[in-house]
């Protein structure tokens, strides 16, 4: 059944806070209209959608839950669909404003005064409010009628229908609504009494009875006797309908009757429920005056018109007019039992010749169904709001509708006006019943959120048909117990994670997530354009690697996917290859996406401390030291020393397994140092110095300077190592400046390059080249690497700075020894004190295979230079080591890098 929704308003509450002591909150007007808002908006509004016609206040009464008052509209001049009841008020008369505001989505037809004159609808508006001051209500008096109103009316429109008539006496209907003058004798059964003279108190006659008076030709008609016995005789058509009769009374006195009854009536109705029963009601049936009451078998209707509580005595009438009852007419199988109910009252009844009548009681939604023979018809619902016939067809046709969609989700079948409805199982479906061949429309919503829409054309009773329906959804992988997130503009969806979340969204455009667990926040986005599943793996700590072959001549390393990890570590798939760039063109990365690459930019050192960043305002190149941030990031190496493969782990953040890098969360100079030990652009490289004068220029800068150390140049080739999946960098990121040059170019041959990786504009060997800002890693000049120590083979690593020191052991360890031969490196050794840690274990390969750059030693204490020089050619490269100079050795191609721990 239909139920009409009310609010208070925004403006509603203001004026109920308003409403306080001593002052008075005064109903105005009301209002009604057509058109309707969203239920969400109604309290925001301050009008109706399309004001039709004032409605008038009547009246109102305190009850528990607030104050209820009474409105009612007549017919407007034009019809239209009742959709919004508005009442106003204002406190102490003030401003007036909308108090409350009443909708009903479907409508009640309102039909025009040409239509139906006599029309009117009244509404009983409930204001919920536990103020208890003082309130009025202004009554609009135009709509009230009292008995002599009512009492005039019906007299004057006796009195018309007599004018019109013309006759006067006795009336004679034919049954098809035509009248004439009755003949005495023959049409009613008493003879026209006559007389000379006029009739007196004692001259006998029934109700009704007329009487000639042959010595004026006056006619008299006879109302009965008074309370004393004496007849009451009055002349035909004196007092209006006085000499008409109805059932043995005079039409007048029967009139006077029903006004009365009515007027009783309107006093006492109040909307309360009608009573029903199977007998007449008794003066023990309790009622409230103007409640109705249904006798069900004889369909007979009464009227409370007296109620006393106190002594248990209750005044029941049948109303004096008979009335006319609305009736509704069914049409179905013959022998079809039918149900009809307003929620209130329920009739039943059996189809004759395929038709049942039902007089409805009273106005409202009726609702009915039939059986026959283990079969049940649809529903139907008739809204019923004027005496008249409404007709209903009633059908046998029964189909299955199988809807596919997921599990829980509602589903509705729509056709027309008739809907059917159902929820889906644990397998996603939903069989609906439908009445009705036809064309169904098919949706489905579940968390709130609607799905696509699916056609079924139904034609057969009995056939089965089917229907799949889509959601958008989104699926984010993620921790169990983390708080999921989904944003798409100013909608926010939350869940949380048993493993995954899985959201049903109701806007398609890119959605953005976030993730959260024990402080930790894991982000990603991703676009949802159509009604389909969406897919998202989010993780706390992503983890990247590749895999080395180490018993095959290839360069190339093997990039780890979650799918072919045999370790189960990598939980992000890279499916391309970086592009580095050339001069001034694009260049690309998956990894320009994730941490630490992501991390890796420019900055400026000024005063011993990280300042500008480049794009910043005052970043300056020449100005001041730029470095080049290597952010902290952890890493596990795995030697799989039977199958002669070797795992490179990295992870942007802690993992259990995993072991931050000691050469992350640094500074490494962006170019090669210059003279006063600078990081500047546009200077030649330093060169012909020992080590320890290049250690020695660092610390003079701070103390958070050293020379590039080899744990932080470890840490760069790791990087590069996953990113490239290839030992050549030669190949993959240019040959850099190694190619029969005879001298240093100078720094800053890559400040024009708009991408971090690649070589810049010029012929391939003779250009300067850059790894993620870090200028000339390998070519131009040897740099310097300091905190290890080489005596013979042995691998002695220090990583505090402040002990780096040349030829000895102390404060450092031990890692392993590298090979004592030269070549192009086949093998590196894997230290387990510093699995990290990169020297060269076998020789023997070429500038294409293995690890193709070469690798030089010597005996006794050496230090280490590392990326070649201006024409070293193929042997170049980042992973160029050199063993072979003493630490009191100088050359003029070999130069150094600065390092800054903050």
């Amino acid at each position: 059944m239909a139920t009409w929704n009310g609010v208070i308003t925004n403006a509603g509450n203001s004026l109920l806070n308003e409403w306080v002591n001593e002052k008075t909150l005064n109903f105005d007007s009301a209002a009604a209209g057509q058109g309707t808002v969203a239920a969400a908006a109604m309290m925001a509004q301050t009008a109706l959608v399309n004001e039709k016609q004032t409605a008038s206040l009547l009246g109102g009464e305190r009850v528990s839950s607030g104050i209820r008052l009474k409105l009612r509209i007549a017919a407007p001049n034009t019809a239209y669909t009742l959709n919004q009841f508005r009442v106003s008020a204002s406190v102490d008369g003030g401003a007036s404003a909308m108090i409350a505001l009443f909708q009903l989505e479907q409508g009640v037809p309102i039909p025009s005064k040409t239509e139906s004159p006599d029309f009117v609808y009244t509404f009983y508006a409930l204001i919920s409010c536990s103020n208890t001051g003082t309130w009025t209500v202004t009554v609009d008096t135009s709509a009230c009628v009292t008995q002599s109103d009512m009492s005039a009316a019906i007299t004057e429109a006796v009195k018309t229908k007599q004018d019109k008539i013309m006759v006067k006496g006795l009336l004679l209907g034919d049954g098809n609504g035509n009248i004439s003058a009755a003949v005495a004798g023959k049409d009613y059964g008493y003879p026209l009494a006559t007389g000379s003279g006029a009739p007196t108190a004692t001259t006998e006659g029934t109700a009704g009875q007329h009487y000639y008076d042959s010595a004026t030709g006056k006619e008299y008609v006879c109302s009965g006797k008074d309370s004393s016995g004496k007849y009451q005789w009055k002349l035909s058509g004196a007092s209006d309908a006085a000499d008409l009769t109805y059932n043995g009374e005079s039409l007048d006195t029967f009139l006077d009757g029903v006004s009365g009854d009515l007027d009783t009536l309107s006093k006492g109705l109040d909307g309360s429920k009608p009573l029903t029963g199977k007998t007449d009601p008794t003066s023990s049936t309790k009622g409230s005056v103007g409640q109705s009451y249904l006798n069900t078998d004889t369909m007979q209707t009464f009227y409370c018109t007296a109620a006393n509580d106190q002594t248990g005595v209750y005044t029941w009438e049948k109303p004096k007019g008979g009335g006319v009852a609305p009736q509704l007419e069914v049409s179905v199988a013959t022998g079809s039992a039918i149900t009809c109910t307003n929620g209130e009252t329920t009739l039943t009844g059996t189809s004759v010749g395929g038709k049942c009548v039902f007089d409805l009681p009273g106005y409202g939604t009726w609702s009915l169904y039939a059986t026959l023979n283990g079969q049940t018809t649809a529903t139907e619902t008739v809204v019923v709001d004027q005496v008249k016939q409404y007709a209903v067809t009633l059908s046998y046709f029964a189909a299955t509708l199988t809807v596919t969609a997921e599990s829980g989700a509602v589903v509705t079948a729509t056709l027309g006006t008739k809907q059917y409805t159902g929820t889906c199982g644990s397998n996603g479906k939903c069989a609906l019943t439908v009445n009705y061949a036809g064309t169904y429309s098919v949706t489905a919503t579940k968390s709130g959120v609607s799905s696509s829409t699916a056609s079924a054309a139904v034609s057969t009773s009995g056939g089965s048909y089917t229907a799949t329906v889509k959601f958008c959804t989104l699926t984010v992988t993620i921790d169990s117990g983390s708080t999921v997130k989904a944003v798409n503009g100013s909608t926010t969806l939350t869940a949380t994670s048993n493993g995954t979340a899985k959201f049903y969204l109701p806007n398609t455009g890119t959605w953005s997530v976030t993730a959260t667990k024990n402080g930790e926040t894991a982000t990603g986005s991703v676009a949802c354009s159509s009604y389909t599943g969406y897919t998202l793996e989010l993780s706390y700590v992503k983890v990247f690697g590749v895999c080395w072959n180490y018993n095959a001549q290839s360069t190339a390393l093997t990039r780890l996917k979650k799918a072919t990890d045999p370790n189960g570590l990598v939980n992000v798939d890279i499916t391309t290859n970086p592009a580095p760039a050339v001069g001034t063109g694009a260049g690309s990365s998956p990894f320009d996406n994730y941490l630490p690459w992501s991390g890796m930019d420019e900055y400026n050192i000024i005063n011993n401390a990280v300042s500008y960043k480049k794009g910043q305002s005052g970043f300056s190149r020449s100005s001041y030291d730029t470095v080049v941030f290597i952010p902290e990031y952890y890493f596990r190496i795995i030697d799989d020393a039977a199958n002669k493969k070797r795992y490179f782990y990295i992870a942007d953040k802690a993992k259990s397994g995993f072991t931050k890098h000691p050469g992350s969360g640094k500074y490494v100079g962006r170019y090669n140092t210059i003279s006063g030990h600078y990081s500047k652009t546009g200077a030649a490289p330093m060169v012909n110095l020992t080590r320890a004068s290049a250690r020695s220029g660092a610390r003079g800068k701070g103390s958070k300077w050293s020379e590039y150390d080899f744990a932080s140049w470890c840490a760069v080739w790791l990087l590069y190592l996953v990113e490239f999946s290839d030992w050549d960098s030669q190949s993959k990121i240019g040959r850099g400046y190694v190619d029969g040059n005879s001298s240093a170019i100078s720094s800053g041959g890559t400040d024009s390059m708009t991408y971090h990786t690649g070589r810049a504009a010029g012929t391939n060997g003779k250009t300067a080249v850059q790894y993620r800002h870090i200028e000339n890693p390998y070519g131009n000049v040897f740099e310097f690497i300091d905190g290890i120590n080489f005596s013979d083979g042995t691998v002695y690593v220090c990583l505090n700075p402040a002990s780096y020191a040349d030829d000895t052991a102390t404060n450092y360890t031990n890692i392993g020894s590298k090979i004592q031969s030269d070549g192009y490196i086949t093998a590196i050794g894997v230290a387990a004190a510093m699995p990290w840690a990169f020297f060269p274990t076998g020789v023997g390969g070429s500038e294409t295979t293995y690890i193709p750059d070469y690798a030089y030693y010597s005996s006794g204490w050496r230090v280490l230079f590392v990326g070649g020089g201006w024409s070293l050619g193929g042997d170049a490269g980042l992973f160029y080591f050199n063993a072979s100079s003493t630490s009191s050795g100088t050359n003029s191609s070999v130069g150094a890098r600065l390092l800054f721990h903050p």
